[in-house]
């Protein structure tokens, strides 16, 4: 995982959301989370249907781990539009030491035969949890910056996992991310008319 790639991939994410009129309006930040929240279930929903990590069909990436790179790409445009700086995030939480542990856990884990099935629920389970607990300080937190800085570090948190997880099964989550991002470059205005 390069930070500053990363970093760099941040700002195109977002100004590819803002030239597909994703930023016409204002969004608040309960609806940025509810739909954090959408690509996490969609993750789930494909992993469900027995379909692979990552295959394609007329020439756009899919299945439950470009789900999840969709996760990442949301909070990247999320970043974006409130000037936060992934890169400082990483280093805070110290990424590599952090994703070495993640990493660790999940191989520990599958030694113990449990399958890999439930490791993806419970990763799931804990994505929806740091969305959640991101909403609980918006709630809560009246200080922006500070509410801000809790809900960034949760969030970079996630990202760290979500590559965590893409490791443990043998995948680039940065390449997806990166050919996912191509696609969406491609897409026309706001989807063709989606509305969220």
């Amino acid at each position: 995982m390069n930070i500053e790639e990363l970093k760099k991939l941040q700002d195109e994410i977002h100004q590819t959301a803002i030239d597909h009129g994703w930023w016409n309006k204002n969004r608040e930040l309960p609806e940025l989370l509810v739909l954090l929240h959408s690509e996490i279930s969609e993750a789930f929903e494909a992993e469900q249907s027995n379909i692979m990590a990552v295959y394609y069909k007329d020439n756009k990436p899919e299945g439950y781990l470009v789900e999840m790179a969709d996760y990442v790409i949301r909070i990247m445009d999320l970043f974006g539009h409130y000037q936060i700086n992934i890169e400082t995030y990483m280093e805070t939480l110290d990424y590599k030491n952090l994703f070495s542990k993640f990493l660790e856990c999940l191989l520990e884990i599958n030694q113990f035969d449990i399958y890999k099935k439930e490791i993806f629920l419970n990763h799931i389970c804990c994505l929806h949890f740091n969305v959640s607990k991101s909403l609980e300080i918006y709630r809560a937190e009246k200080n922006n910056l500070v509410m801000i800085g809790k809900i960034s570090e949760i969030l970079t948190r996630s990202i760290i996992g979500c590559f965590a997880y893409a490791k443990y099964l043998d995948h680039d989550l940065m390449e997806i991310i990166k050919e996912k991002h191509e696609y969406n470059k491609t897409r026309p205005y706001r989807h063709g008319g989606k509305k969220a």
